[in-house]
């Protein structure tokens, strides 16, 4: 692969992750950002650890189901530290601060938001442990 072929595999890892995290496109700075990040923990990962990440990258599969059925199994830890480190990164820009920050103070609305957290993540778990079992991620 030449260097601009891995810059564009790079990119579109980036946005992947982005979307998969926040449902848009990623900020251009975001890309600047998570591209050296990108380089140093694939430097770390093992040809296989790589080979099976980008398999699960390239087939389009739900990389948020992915991540937690990886979190979950141990498989995929390349997909795991790329997303945290995503996360860390989109933390930064105010536009993302209502994904960290509530500002709400209704036990109501508050207890609807854990409801329909907790049952995104079971049917996200469940989804993620499904795709892991296939072993195509897609």
């Amino acid at each position: 692969m030449t260097t601009t072929d891995f810059l564009h595999r790079y990119e579109a890892e980036a946005r992947a992750i982005y979307r998969a995290l926040f449902g848009r496109a990623i900020p251009p700075i975001l890309v600047q950002r998570f591209l050296p990040v990108i380089e140093r923990l694939n430097a770390t990962a093992s040809p296989a650890e790589l080979g099976e990440y980008y398999r699960a990258i390239e087939t389009g599969a739900d990389l948020e189901a992915l991540e937690l059925a990886s979190r979950l199994t141990g498989r995929l830890p390349l997909l795991t530290r790329k997303v945290q480190a995503m996360v860390a990164l989109a933390e930064t820009l105010p536009e993302n601060q209502r994904f960290y920050v509530n500002q709400r103070s209704s036990f109501v609305a508050g207890a609807a938001a854990m409801a329909w957290a907790a049952a995104h993540t079971a049917r996200q778990a469940a989804k993620g442990l499904w795709l892991l079992r296939g072993g195509a991620h897609g």
